[in-house]
């Protein structure tokens, strides 16, 4: 799955140990949301890092998004965990239909 940013950059899927979204590569990334799921309707998004080269941009807005697009396109529910989703999903009134509030 990608998603074309602003940059240069494409979003990339990774299904390994943890599920994440991704800028650059994977060992060496620039921007990652990283996701578990609990249970076959339920995602926590768990973490986000973002490289000072790339903050201040949107990236870790664009990556919510793109979390928020894969749970709505696969029918779950996100409890967001890493205190930046929890934020955005605060500030984002169109995310209430994936947020699921422990």
């Amino acid at each position: 799955m990608y998603l074309l940013l602003n940059t240069s950059y494409k979003i990339k899927m990774e299904f390994k140990e943890y599920r994440s979204f991704y800028l650059g590569e994977i060992k060496d990334c620039l921007a990652e949301i990283r996701f578990t799921h609990r249970d076959e309707n339920i995602i926590a998004a768990e973490s986000t890092k973002v490289s000072e080269t790339l903050k201040g941009q949107g990236v870790g807005k664009k990556l919510v998004e793109k979390l928020v697009n894969y749970a709505r396109n696969e029918k779950k529910k996100i409890i967001p965990v890493c205190p930046f989703v929890v934020a955005t999903f605060e500030k984002t009134p169109e995310y209430a239909d994936v947020w699921q509030k422990e």
